[in-house]
Parts: C-alpha cells; structure tokens; sequence
C-alpha cells in the first residue's frame, strides 16, 4: 500500500529499489534477532502442552513488536495482533500487514478495527500478553491507561486458591497485575483465607475489598475489589451474600452496587460529560463444577439470572435503583447448557458473543496451554494429555443486562494473566482472566 511505502521508503536515497530495501531492512533485522536472541531458561521448556514450544520467550516478543512498530508506525497491540497471528514470523507478519492494506487504516486503533470484522484473520494461537504481564510496564501502563482511559474496565478471575503447591509464588503475580492495569472492578473467584490477607496486604491502599463474613467456616470464597477512585462509589450497604441452596460445593453469589461518575472517572470519554451517574450492580459468583452437576449449575444459573432481571429495570423509574447489572464469574458453563435454559434472558447479552467472539479470547480454561494443573499434580491424569481436556473450554463468562442511552455498553473482551509467573513454568492460576471493556451510550 502506499502508506507502507511511505514507511519503507523514509531514508532511501534518490533511485533505490523499494522491493530492495525493504528485504534489505528485513535481512538486517533477521540478522539482530540471531545475534540477539535470548536463551530460553530450563523451566521454561518443561510443559508438555502442544503450542506451547512454539511461543518465543517475552523478551525476543518485545523486540519483534518493538521492529514491527518501526516498521509500521502503529502501536503495541497491533504488532502482537500480526505478530501472532503469522506464528511470530516477522517477515510474514509485515508482509500481511502491506499485503492487506491495513496500513491504509492511519493508525493502530482503526486498523485493529478493521482487523477484528474480518474472523478469519484471527487465529486461536495462545495470546502473549506484552502491555500488562510483562515487569517492566512504566512505560506499557501508560500507554494502556491511555487506550482505554476512556472505558470502564472489570476484570474477572478464578485464582485457583485451592492448589497449594504453588499458591503462595502465584497469588502475588495475581496482586501485581491488578495494582499495574488498576481495573476499575475486579471479581474473584476461589479465594482462599491466605490469598485474601494478601490481597488486603497489597491492595487495601488501592482497593476496598468485599468477602463474606464468615469465611473462617469456608474453604474458599469469591471476593469484589471495587478501585478507590473519586469517580466510583460503592452503595453503602449494598453488599450482598446469597446461598445456594442446592450447592455441595460452599457455592454463593455475591451482590454489589458501583456508582459511576463518568465526568470523574472517565474524563477522556466524549460521552462523559453528557451523562449523568451510572449505578450499575455486580455479581460474581463461582457456579457448581464438573459434568455431573450440570442440574445443580443450570439452577444457579438460573438464580443468578432471575435476581438480574428481577433487580435490573430497564425503564427503572426509581432514581437510586441499579439501571444495568454485570454478571462475571467461573461459571463452569457448557454452550449447552445454556441452549436447555432456552437460551440468554431477553435484553441480556454475553459480553465475549457482542464483542466479536474472537476465538483468541474464548479458553478459559485450557490445559493445552496451561500446564498449572498438571505441574500440581503429576500423579494425575491430566499430566499426560487427556481426551477430556483436548481442547479449552469457556467457563468464564461476563452477561450484562440493561444496557442503552445513558449506560454501559460492551465494546472489547480480551484474556489477562497469559504470562509465566516470572522464573517459573506455572502461570499465575489454572484459569485466564476475563476483563470486558465497557464504552458510554449516549444519553
């Protein structure tokens, strides 16, 4: 395209060949990359799981994204986009760029755009999550406050309390992640009295943290995080524990109500100043596990869905009343057994579904790719490469409800926590963090 000549060009002197330069500039950075490369740490390599061989370390991925911006002028998150989907093959993945005319897109936000509207330009490859897992971020977190300044950010997550082996070097990459990207609200699910005195040791400055009360008679709970920042308020007395009663697992749901101020907390959004608070009420539970109790799943599903349309009007005439609900969590969802409860309530929407169903952002859970559970237990079956886990499922999941003018609008989902914890081959759980990106609809 012209715009990648652009690029390509910037320095020729007068009558040199584009096609040669470009190749010439390619060979040169090939030639870098062999020269510098780095060894890939022993621990690194002892996974098992298919694809994982195949991803270079973190750092060579910060040097091919750091060439491809040159290259192309776009940004970070672009460059894993190409980068990715062309295996981390530098040249292929500058060649589709041009090849595909994206570089005529202006700049990384259009193009990552375009990109999205096209699926199978996507690929299903694991994700390396450079802007928010890697240590060195001074620079990464403000580009990332940046982009997404203007949304409301919440992350969900299972932290995988319950494996003990490896908690304790795991749980304060969890802490690390969430004081770096500062989500607005962060759902957790199987926490445990260990892994919550830590998160109240490291974030109580930054976060107000909401647990059951009696968590000394619980094995492991969820917990809500709500950002202490002028532009949220959290309704006071608005914090709920509800049962299950069906649950053999200690299963609850949790109830919270955030205020936002979108002139406060999202200065940078054009809507903001047009809207006046948002009170949005969020669950987060962490419903029944395994196949064989689908019954008692699908009940608390349905708790959990009739307490939203129950709570959430969407002509709510009372002022202080929620006007839309997000409901994240391990759900242990089977796509099926949504289908045998007729289907998502009417004016609820899967917050991965509307934002494109991307592929790369649907495992949750995915064992091909994350070896914790084997690495914990190596007796077990799951150390060799089990029929059951062939492929990842999605049981995280983020639903909202009550959407419109005047509230919230779901406009990116992505997957957090793909990075090793640092030294180790664990990740920071068994499980990937969902985080939805919510814009404002104008009033």
């Amino acid at each position: 395209s012209e715009a990648g000549r652009k690029v390509i060009t910037r320095g020729l002197r007068p009558g040199q060949n584009f096609t040669l330069a470009f190749n010439l500039r390619l060979n040169i950075c090939r030639s870098v990359f062999q020269l510098s490369a780095p060894v890939l740490k022993p621990e690194m390599n002892t996974d098992s799981q298919e694809g994982v061989h195949d991803l270079p370390s973190a750092d060579e991925c910060m040097r091919l994204c750091a060439t491809f911006i040159e290259f192309t002028e776009t940004d970070k998150a672009l460059a894993m986009l190409f980068l990715q989907n062309n295996s981390w093959d530098l040249e292929k993945a500058l060649a589709c760029f041009y090849e595909n005319g994206i570089a005529d897109a202006g700049d990384g936000a259009t193009a990552r755009k375009r990109m999205r509207r096209d699926p199978e330009q996507m690929s299903s490859e694991p994700v390396i999550d450079l802007t928010s897992d890697n240590e060195d971020v001074a620079e990464d977190e403000m580009s990332v406050d940046q982009q997404h300044a203007h949304l409301f950010r919440l992350l969900s997550w299972n932290i995988d309390g319950l494996s003990t082996k490896s908690r304790e070097f795991r749980t304060p990459s969890v802490v690390s992640l969430i004081k770096r990207e500062k989500f607005h609200v962060v759902g957790l699910q199987e926490v445990v009295r260990e892994s919550l005195a830590n998160l109240k040791k490291q974030l109580d400055g930054l976060y107000d943290i909401f647990h059951p009360e009696d968590i000394e008679l619980r094995d492991y709970f969820p917990v809500i995080c709500v950002l202490k920042h002028p532009g949220l308020t959290v309704v006071v007395n608005s914090f709920r524990v509800t049962p299950f009663p069906g649950s053999v697992m200690q299963r609850i749901l949790l109830t919270l109500d955030v205020v936002i101020h979108p002139h406060v907390l999202l200065s940078t959004n054009k809507n903001a100043v047009l809207c006046p608070p948002i009170r949005v009420r969020v669950w987060t539970s962490h419903l029944e596990s395994c196949a064989n109790f689908a019954k008692e799943r699908k009940n608390q599903l349905k708790q959990a869905w009739n307490a939203m349309q129950a709570e959430i009007s969407p002509n709510a005439g009372n002022a202080a009343a929620p006007t839309c609900g997000i409901f994240c969590g391990d759900l242990n969802l089977r796509d099926k057994e949504i289908h045998q409860l007729g289907g998502l309530p009417p004016g609820m929407v899967d917050v991965w579904e509307t934002c494109g169903a991307r592929p790369e952002a649907k495992a949750t859970w995915d064992p091909r790719r994350n070896p914790n559970l084997s690495l914990d237990n190596p007796e077990s079956s799951f150390s060799a490469t089990p029929k059951r886990a062939a492929y990842g499922m999605r049981f995280d999941r983020m639903y909202l409800l009550g959407g419109g003018p005047g509230r919230l609008k779901p406009v990116d989902f992505e997957l957090r926590g793909l990075e090793r914890v640092p030294g180790r081959s664990h990740f920071p759980s068994d499980h990937w963090a969902i985080l939805g990106h919510f814009d404002i609809v104008p009033p």
